[in-house]
């Protein structure tokens, strides 16, 4: 059963009462806790897209609440014809499939509607931004964004870490950042990723490698060790530049018995 739906860009909803001072409040005190600084019109419409598309999904209510109506009446309408009409006999699984599809049809024009808006919003954004919200468009990107917060999974922030965690989706230079890093170079969130002392990358990189050990103890290897110490070399030639050569070189992990009985593997994550 085919409706013609109104075009969410253009639907109006007689009656209803201004959101106004809610999108006041969202904007001036949501926002502005979350980010620790107000938001120009720019951003408040990038954010107000879903996350998919590189926003946060604060939606602004003066226009999706007018889209929001329409919709509902749309999906609704079968049923108020069947109510109105007193229908007794009627299949259940028809207006079942009538309202299904009618969903699918306003979820494939508000996907039009974000697609347009996203584009003319790369169009406006500064070079260093635009990159910033290629990325977020990414497939896996926003994952975090819309993750159920648990500790099982480790998908709690605290509030500083969410607010970091959102300068640097968007390219922003996150607050309060200090002058310097405890390795006594400058501090930036370049550094932060990068320090060989304690950088993020460094962290995330010792959390795989130690997954990695944890499975492989499970699976029956119990000699799975971390970071073990290289032979020394004696004038042997390696293929890659890439080589480790240094007196004192590691590893990530060593286990005996995994690529052959006996016989030690030595990997790097």
């Amino acid at each position: 059963m085919q409706r013609s739906l109104p075009s969410p860009t253009v639907c109006k909803a007689n009656g209803l009462s201004s959101h106004e001072p809610l999108e006041q409040a969202i904007r001036h005190r949501l926002l502005k806790t979350l980010l620790r600084r107000d938001v120009n019109d720019f951003e408040r419409e990038l954010l107000s897209l879903p996350a998919r598309y590189g926003g946060l999904g604060v939606f602004n209510p003066t226009e999706t609440s007018k889209t929001a109506y329409q919709n509902s009446i749309c999906i609704t309408e079968p049923l108020v014809d069947l109510i109105l009409q007193q229908a007794r006999d009627f299949e259940p699984t028809e207006v079942q499939t009538t309202v299904s599809e009618l969903r699918k049809q306003i979820d494939l024009e508000a996907e039009e509607v974000y697609k347009r808006r996203l584009e003319c919003l790369e169009k406006d954004a500064p070079a260093e931004l635009k990159s910033s919200i290629k990325i977020a468009n990414e497939k896996g990107a926003s994952s975090w964004v819309t993750a159920v917060p648990s500790y099982d999974h480790g998908t709690i922030l605290h509030k500083g870490e969410f607010t970091d965690a959102l300068y640097i989706r968007y390219g922003w230079q996150p607050p309060d950042l200090p002058a310097t890093c405890a390795c006594g170079l400058a501090f930036d969130v370049k550094h932060a990723l990068e320090c060989q002392l304690g950088g993020y990358r460094t962290i995330q990189h010792n959390e795989v490698r130690d997954v990695i050990t944890a499975c492989l103890r499970e699976a029956g290897h119990t000699t799975a060790e971390i970071e073990p110490k290289l032979q020394p070399l004696s004038g042997e030639q390696f293929q890659f530049k890439s080589a480790n050569k240094d007196e004192d070189a590691r590893s990530d992990i060593k286990v005996t018995g995994f690529l052959a009985s006996n016989a030690t593997g030595v990997f790097r994550c």
